[in-house]
């Protein structure tokens, strides 16, 4: 069998920390298949280079680096001494080799072989413990690995990283081990090289300058929050389909019937119709219609109390819906605040469809109508 050759120097003996783009981790991906914050994320592995020349590596990812398993199932799986050229983060073809950052560790070469069993020591722990894999949004992937493993071979992994390439590695913020990790901030590279390293990678981007002028727009028009948005958004009446008919107020009922009557979908219509009937099979007898001494038919009694004042939907836990909407809008804000995690609302989003939302939802980040809808009707149910 030829052996493959690799296309880019070897360079000296060393244990690298590189990187390299997330679209080319997994054989014949469709970027667009990739959730949109994972797009121009990178993705963190170790390269052994020894004095022969011999190149081995250990990274995690996903089983099989199958891209449904990078969208968070199953056990983090390793890849741990095996030859550079038969793993995953061997170059593609059309991969442009120099254009992955590649920092060498500062280790004597004397104690290279002590250094790399030491990780592949850490490797076997991660293994052992079975850490779920999840790129959203928990963020516990192939960079986390990574970091563990500089972090615990006495490594600070964020010293070993340049400060605007943080932004691009999802999941770094964690140690496995013991994750929350992070200490302190990085406000300055404490190593100009890196800095001088990754810029000469990432061409035509100026994160300093980007951040002070979306700083500045943001001042000149502050972002509404997410509940703001969902109360723009929102449609009151459909509280209605999810509320229970002995719940509900004549007035209610006389909406639902109106927006039945005014739909143009069908489907919508019948949910309407539905909740009209439930609403009327609940409150009042099935007898036959009562009539006076003329024949007349006579109003209809309800057999049951019927509210008069209109009251909020609730959970299953018995709170409003509208405040656990409330308070989970909150949570997604700080969610978006942290650069290591992805948007708090393709997070929503991403968690709605597996709970069954009907359409599907696309996960763009975006807060719409269908977000919004599927939103309140998983928290009514």
């Amino acid at each position: 069998m030829k052996q493959k050759q690799n296309s880019t120097k070897k360079g000296k003996a060393g244990i690298y920390l590189e990187t390299k783009p997330v679209v080319d981790t997994f054989k014949n991906i469709n970027k667009y298949f990739l959730p949109k914050p994972l797009e121009n994320s990178h993705h963190a592995y170790l390269r052994y280079v020894t004095s022969e020349g011999q190149e081995l590596i250990i990274r995690g990812g996903p089983k099989n680096n199958n891209q449904l398993n990078a969208l968070g199932t199953g056990s983090i799986h390793m890849q741990s001494n095996i030859p550079f050229s038969d793993s995953y983060d061997y170059y593609n073809r059309g991969t442009e080799a120099n254009k992955r950052f590649s920092h060498k560790l500062d280790i004597d070469e004397k104690n290279l072989d002590q250094v790399w069993n030491k990780m592949l020591k850490i490797s076997d722990e991660i293994t052992n413990e079975q850490f779920p894999y999840d790129n959203l949004p928990q963020q516990q992937n192939s960079n986390s690995v990574i970091r563990t493993i500089l972090d615990e071979t006495n490594f600070d992994g964020l010293q070993q990283i340049p400060h605007q390439l943080l932004k691009h590695l999802p999941g770094y913020d964690k140690n496995l081990f013991s994750y929350p990790r992070i200490s302190k901030e990085i406000k300055e590279d404490p190593n100009p090289e890196l800095m001088r390293a990754w810029d000469s990678i990432m061409k035509g981007g100026n994160d300093e300058k980007d951040d002070i002028e979306r700083d500045a727009a943001k001042e000149k028009s502050p972002e509404k929050s997410y509940y703001d948005r969902y109360k723009e958004l929102e449609d009151p009446i459909e509280d209605l389909l999810y509320k229970k008919p002995e719940d509900l107020t004549q007035e209610e009922v006389n909406q639902a019937h109106k927006r039945s009557f005014e739909s143009k979908d069908p489907a919508e219509q019948q949910r309407y119709d539905k909740i009209v009937s439930e609403y009327y099979h609940t409150n009042y007898s099935n007898s036959p219609q009562r009539q006076d001494e003329t024949g007349k038919g006579l109003e209809p009694r309800a057999t049951r109390r019927i509210p008069e004042q209109s009251s909020p939907l609730l959970s299953s836990s018995g709170c409003p819906v509208d405040e656990e909407i409330r308070l989970m809008s909150e949570r997604l804000s700080q969610i978006d605040s942290n650069p290591f995690h992805d948007s708090g609302i393709r997070g929503l989003q991403r968690g709605l469809n597996k709970a069954g939302a009907f359409p599907q939802l696309k996960e763009d980040g975006k807060l719409g109508p269908k977000t919004i809808s599927a939103w309140k009707r998983q928290g009514g149910i």
